[in-house]
């Protein structure tokens, strides 16, 4: 019988299944720039699930929560992408080194991390 923590790392475990999925459907034609910096989101996304489900199997709980940040920043700076006026132009920058926080939204708005954290938490609170 499973403990809920195995049961929880075994979902967990289905999304790198999921995501390496989705970098197949990217992989699949022409590449644009929005699609390199998907398959670095979903890259670094596959390694902190791996070392996050290791850490618990471990019971090294104090350093999987760290993590839990790491994740958090992925989908907080990704979701930049959507907010901008030419994600493509957004992510060649962002591959060539610019820092999202440098970057302005369609309004004009520095894109912040706790900026995008309040834009995401209205949609996901």
């Amino acid at each position: 019988m499973l403990s809920d923590l195995e049961k929880e790392i075994e979902k967990l475990e289905s999304k790198e299944k999921q995501l390496i999925e989705v970098a197949t459907k990217l992989n699949s034609g022409k590449f644009y720039p929005l699609d390199f910096l998907s398959n670095a989101v979903i890259n670094r996304s596959l390694k902190l699930i791996f070392g996050f489900t290791t850490l618990l199997k471990d019971d090294n709980f104090i350093a999987a929560s760290h993590l839990v940040r790491c994740h958090l920043d992925n989908i907080i700076r990704f979701s930049a992408s959507w907010i901008v006026d030419d994600p493509h132009d957004f992510a060649t920058k962002v591959i060539d080194g610019t820092k999202i926080d440098s970057l302005k939204d369609k309004k004009g708005k520095l894109m912040k991390d706790w900026y995008l954290r309040n834009l995401l938490n209205k949609e996901y609170p």
